[in-house]
């Protein structure tokens, strides 16, 4: 596979490795620190920077996730790798029964179904429904501040002059002559 040149900000993918995928570095080299590894078909972006370490050429690369780190250039490619063969799986004849027994602890009996058994068909699996996309998060709003109220004061004082109840005194507090209290020590009855 031919080595790549990056340009300046030019998108790479980790390719040629044989399925090993590729080590992200700090710093470029055998030597160099292995932040994790990379699978192969990883996008990264090449920042331009190109190193020779002991013979072998280093590209400085950038993850999705924005971390800066070092992979071999002979891992690079400029085009996105071919994803790999899939394994074809044998399928199962169609309507092929299972025996699951529903005793619990019984005793072992010739195979063969039985009044007790539950025929379950075994067939190729079935492709669960497509999963329809998220729609997009609301955008916050700022909280709007509550408005302060004042809270209006109710009269409940009664006439002093009328023999008992709440009365106001001059400095504000309200004392209840029907108690014996008076407004002595508050500077007198207000009017």
């Amino acid at each position: 596979m031919p080595t790549v040149t990056p340009a300046v900000a030019q998108p790479v993918y980790v390719a040629g490795t044989n399925g090993q995928g590729a080590d992200f570095q700090r710093t470029p080299g055998a030597a160099g620190e292995r932040v994790r590894v990379l699978p192969v078909g990883s996008l990264l972006t090449a920042t331009g920077k190109e190193q020779q370490v002991e013979g072998q050429p280093w590209t400085e690369v950038r993850d999705p996730a924005g971390a800066i780190g070092w992979v071999r250039a002979d891992a690079l490619s400029a085009t996105v790798p071919p994803l790999p063969t899939p394994t074809a799986i044998p399928a199962l004849p169609a309507n092929t029964p299972l025996l699951i027994s529903t005793m619990i602890g019984a005793t072992p009996v010739p195979a063969g179904p039985r009044p007790i058994d539950t025929l379950v068909p075994i067939g190729p699996a079935r492709q669960p429904p497509p999963i329809a996309p998220l729609p997009p998060a609301p955008t916050a709003r700022p909280a709007t501040p509550t408005p302060n109220r004042a809270v209006p004061a109710i009269p409940t004082l009664l006439n002093p002059d009328a023999g008992g109840g709440l009365t106001q005194c001059q400095d504000g507090a309200v004392v209840n002559s029907g108690l014996g209290e008076s407004c002595t020590g508050h500077g007198g009855i207000a009017r």
